[in-house]
């Protein structure tokens, strides 16, 4: 046994006198650094790593000191830290225990290039909506640049099964982080295009799970961005959560918050889309029925007026009435025939009863004096004046000897 052993420390005796030392030394410090893998908590806690070229130490910024500052914390930044050293017992872990946070005048190096590489791509017009490729709303086949390891490929595999059976899923693997990452998936676009030679692809989706700041920062690479812009196929980018950007985000044709979002961007839903077509098979068929009842409608409607102005039918009827006037006209031409002949018989009748030649036949005659002129009455025929007589069978002459009218009868 070592004779030593009764001085010796337990882990928590050791643990306790480095966190009395750390505290004793370290207690009011500022630290420059540059933020990454920031998180906020319900609790109100924040969480981060401050790092530097070659070292990092985590840090916490408890609920009471954090509420109080007026900045809005961002992975990339470079910051100047206030705060003590302490060191968590029970694991023999420590961290910077941070009172407070302001920006340095200078931000982070992987930030600064970010920066400087976004605007200059944007510049050049990579970013520009006009240079966008629409995104296929019914893929065929979906090539996936990520890794084979982790929840994202698995993720995207089981949104594809649960929402169609008709969308093949190509997969071109790659490193997603990394100092090796950037070219690996400038060739995993590669193998996709040569696929595409053969096997028309219709969209690429390019994803990664969340994770720090530098963890992304192979997809700020300007190689890929090029790459990327200059491909023929639609890309979808799917880097991190909602609140991570990179690079590959501005010039992809479209941008996911989450590889899970891509899958349900471009991957349509077949329930839905035979709801779909339901609904647009009945809206045409409601529209076909409209029309061809509105056609029935007008066709009938034009029928009905070619019927009444069907030249053969109006011939027709012009005839029908060309007959019923011609009989008309008949019927009047036999009555007028039938009137004139009925009065030329009556006046023929009148004039042979009022025929004063007719009367003499019965016994009569006819008075005139020499002039002709008829003498109606004695008054007005002189003594020894010379008249006529018409009988029925010729002319006599006579001379009036004596004349008696009959008021000299009366008077007598």
């Amino acid at each position: 046994m070592n004779n030593n052993a009764s001085i010796a420390l337990t882990v928590t005796q050791l643990n306790n006198q480095v966190k009395g030392t750390l505290h004793h030394q370290y207690q009011n410090i500022d630290v420059i650094g540059e933020i990454n893998n920031f998180k906020e908590y319900s609790s109100g806690h924040a969480y981060f790593t401050l790092k530097d070229e070659s070292s990092q130490i985590s840090c916490v910024m408890f609920n009471s000191y954090y509420k109080d500052i007026n900045i809005d914390i961002k992975d990339g930044q470079q910051v100047i830290i206030s705060g003590g050293v302490s060191l968590y017992v029970p694991r023999g872990s420590y961290q910077l225990s941070v009172k407070k946070i302001k920006l340095s005048s200078d931000k982070g190096d992987i930030y600064k290039q970010y920066e400087r590489l976004k605007k200059e791509l944007s510049s050049e017009g990579l970013f520009d909506n006009d240079y966008k490729k629409n995104i296929p709303q019914f893929p065929n086949r979906i090539g996936i640049v990520t890794s084979l390891d982790g929840a994202v490929i698995k993720d995207i595999i089981n949104i594809a099964k649960r929402r169609s059976e008709n969308v093949d899923l190509i997969l071109s693997p790659s490193s997603v982080q990394g100092s090796n990452a950037s070219l690996e998936v400038i060739e995993a676009l590669n193998r996709l295009e040569r696929y595409n030679l053969k096997y028309k692809l219709d969209l690429i989706i390019i994803a990664r799970g969340g994770g720090a700041f530098e963890d992304l920062h192979c997809f700020n690479d300007e190689r890929i961005a090029r790459k990327v812009f200059s491909c023929d196929i639609p890309i979808i980018s799917a880097i991190g959560h909602e609140t991570d950007f990179t690079i590959l985000d501005f010039v992809s044709d479209i941008r996911a918050s989450t590889p899970s979002e891509a899958a349900e961007l471009s991957i349509p839903d077949d329930n839905e889309t035979i709801q779909s077509l339901d609904l647009i098979n009945d809206s045409i068929f409601k529209k076909i029925t409209f029309q061809i009842n509105k056609y029935k409608e007008n066709y009938n409607l034009l029928n009905a007026q070619l019927k009444e102005f069907n030249p053969k039918l109006l011939l027709e009827n012009y005839k029908v009435k060309f007959v019923n006037v011609k009989d008309k006209m008949i019927i009047a031409q036999k009555n007028i025939y039938n009137n004139v002949e009925n009065k030329i018989q009556y006046y023929d009748k009148l004039l042979y009863h009022n025929n004063p030649y007719n009367i003499l036949n019965k016994g009569f005659a006819v008075v005139s004096d020499k002039q002709n002129k008829l003498i109606k009455k004695v008054k007005n025929i002189n003594l020894n004046e010379e008249v006529n007589i018409q009988f029925q069978d010729g002319l006599a002459s006579a001379k009036i000897k004596s004349k008696e009218s009959s008021d000299d009868k009366e008077k007598k």
